[in-house]
């Protein structure tokens, strides 16, 4: 075993195993490109806006926890599931379904926006969730005797996106991981390689002093062309 290893051996190695290096490389983010598109659970965000306004001016973090226990109450959602005869249940809708607000706006105002997100696998569905949830809520709201108005910001207009897999993060991950693997095996294979790669193993292996080195046919043919160069 070749205990030792500096910075010219390093480069040496890559060098002469570049090609299975990149192949190495190039497979790994090919796996991580299938898993990410074609393997991996397609996860969905859809979210839609509400504006609120209340009789007293307050926060809009004042008033989101209690918009989001009306939300997430069995009652609620339990109706939601029956009315749009979704497959999730109740307690996976809980967990699904959220409202946030402006955490910055610190300032006191009678009028706050609302975002209403529902999460899952289905794309059309969170969209129609969201949807729905957005539009009984707001019925929900305006039997608080605070509340003025409540209304869809936008026309009830929902955005939807993609929340998992991340495909390039996935396929760069992959790729890295090829790449260090590979880099790994050719390190491990050079050190554990019991054949001389320079004088001074020799000196150290037989503790004899090395009188001179026969190149290889390549080097030799190397150091006469640049030797027929400098002639010239």
């Amino acid at each position: 075993m070749n205990a030792r290893i500096n910075l010219r051996d390093l480069f040496r190695l890559i060098k002469y195993n570049i090609v299975f290096i990149l192949i190495m490389t190039i497979v790994f983010t090919g796996v991580g490109y299938g898993l990410s598109h074609y393997v991996m659970k397609k996860t969905f965000a859809a979210t839609t806006s509400m504006v609120v306004t209340t009789k007293t001016a307050k926060t809009s973090t004042s008033d989101k926890d209690q918009y989001q226990e009306m939300l997430r109450s069995n009652r609620f959602l339990s109706q939601a599931k029956k009315d749009l005869n979704l497959s999730t249940s109740v307690d996976q809708l809980i967990n699904d379904v959220s409202i946030h607000s402006n955490d910055a706006d610190i300032d006191k105002s009678t009028t706050h926006t609302y975002w209403l997100t529902v999460g899952g696998d289905n794309a059309e569905q969170c969209r129609k969730t969201a949807v729905y949830l957005n539009t009984r809520l707001q019925k929900q709201l305006m039997k608080l005797k605070d509340v003025e108005s409540a209304k869809s910001y936008g026309r009830n207009q929902t955005s939807l996106i993609q929340t998992a897999p991340h495909y390039n993060k996935i396929t760069l991950i992959w790729g890295i991981v090829g790449l260090l693997i590979s880099l790994l095996i050719v390190v491990f294979s050079w050190l554990y390689d019991r054949s001389f790669k320079r004088s001074s193993d020799i000196t150290e292996a037989l503790d004899l002093p090395v009188l001179g080195l026969i190149p290889t046919e390549k080097s030799a043919a190397a150091v006469d062309a640049k030797r027929k160069d400098g002639q010239k």
